[in-house]
């Protein structure tokens, strides 16, 4: 699946309640990956080979792992490049952020926090994608899969191949 297909089917998902008249108000968890700066540049710069209207990322929270080299020591230069190039608004809490957006994508490069900060976004019934890897551990992945989740509430989860696969509906 390409690169343009995927954002596509990533609008889709987090879309399916929006109102078509506005733009999606997209938040990210999570900012030491480029797929951060993939993501905001392909939804929110419209001269972009492979721009994909109907969403932007508006908000985002600079979240990292500090055992982690290469997310540590990436998360300050994305951080700027989504809050300089992209007009992104850079808040201190996902609870911050779930005031700002109608859906969120949780992009952390460490699988092991993506429960915990998925638990606040459905609990919110916000629209949630979750970029791989899944969780840290197969427990973590399977907790996700036996986790209830609010009726309403929607989430969709993806690997580097770019297999989708809904948790629920």
């Amino acid at each position: 699946m390409n690169l343009r297909a995927l954002f596509r089917l990533l609008l889709l998902t987090l879309s399916l309640n929006s109102v078509l008249s506005a733009d999606l108000k997209i938040g990210i968890i999570g900012l030491d990956t480029s797929h951060c700066t993939e993501f905001t540049r392909i939804l929110n710069d419209p001269t972009t080979p492979g721009y994909v209207p109907g969403g932007k990322v508006v908000a985002a929270v600079k979240t990292f792992s500090p055992d982690i080299e290469s997310s540590a020591s990436t998360v300050e230069k994305y951080t700027a490049s989504l809050r300089d190039q992209y007009g992104v608004k850079i808040v201190p809490t996902i609870e911050d952020l779930l005031r700002e957006v109608d859906c969120v994508m949780i992009e952390s490069v460490d699988g092991r926090p993506h429960l915990e900060q998925a638990r606040p976004v459905i609990a919110a019934k916000k629209r949630l994608f979750i970029d791989k890897p899944i969780g840290g551990t197969l427990r973590t992945r399977s907790r996700f899969s036996a986790w209830p989740k609010p009726r309403g509430s929607r989430c969709s989860l993806h690997r580097a191949i770019g297999i989708t696969r809904p948790w629920w509906n």
